[in-house]
């Protein structure tokens, strides 16, 4: 594979490692939502979900970039998916919020799931 061009933030990584236009945001997106479709399971989950991969040049590069999707995290200033590419970091990431459950109606699903699956091992 020949090294991509970089286009700084105005591109997205794509896993073959080709860099696309943000043209294509949205066929991207909808790429990274079939993938997370097909690897979920039947297992409960929390209210708020935050999935995220970074790569860096560096554990500074790293940390630079948690520390800065945290404070947009605690702003509540990011939006759902997001494909973001920089000089030393870049990331794709998805968050989603729902109404429920709450922490109690989770463990009560957790342990139900738990106990039906050790039922089948069984």
């Amino acid at each position: 594979m020949t090294n991509p061009t970089r286009y700084g933030t105005s591109c997205a990584p794509r896993e073959d490692g080709v860099f696309v236009h943000f043209t294509e945001y949205e066929k991207v997106v909808r790429e990274l939502e079939e993938l997370r479709l097909n690897e979920r399971s039947d297992a409960p989950r929390r209210a708020v979900q935050f999935t995220l991969d970074l790569q860096a040049d560096s554990i500074e590069a790293l940390s630079s970039a948690l520390y800065n999707l945290s404070n947009q995290i605690a702003a509540r200033d990011m939006s759902r998916v997001c494909i973001s590419g920089g000089y030393d970091s870049g990331y794709t990431f998805r968050l989603e919020v729902s109404e429920g459950p709450t922490h109690d109606e989770y463990v009560k699903q957790l342990n139900a799931w738990i106990e039906a699956r050790d039922k089948e091992k069984a």
